[in-house]
């Protein structure tokens, strides 16, 4: 682990693996409530669903750029 960037694609891409497990249950949901395609509305458990994947997109550009700035100021 020489290269200074290490971590951060570590962390990167536990945050994108995020990202997609919940992108999976939100389809899965969408699959078991029996969701139309284009719709967001549905049963509760439903919308929690999808509230959290996109609650997960919301986050992930701030979260990596807070990362990689915060691993860049640490650096000598």
């Amino acid at each position: 682990m020489n290269d200074p960037y290490t971590y951060v694609v570590i962390v990167s891409a536990l945050a994108l693996l995020a990202y997609y497990f919940t992108l999976l249950k939100a389809g899965l949901a969408r699959i078991k409530f029996k969701v139309p395609a284009p719709s967001h509305e549905g049963p509760e458990e439903y919308v929690r669903h999808v509230r959290a994947h996109l609650n997960t997109l919301e986050h992930l550009v701030s979260v990596s750029y807070t990362h990689l700035r915060a691993h860049e100021t640490g650096r000598n």
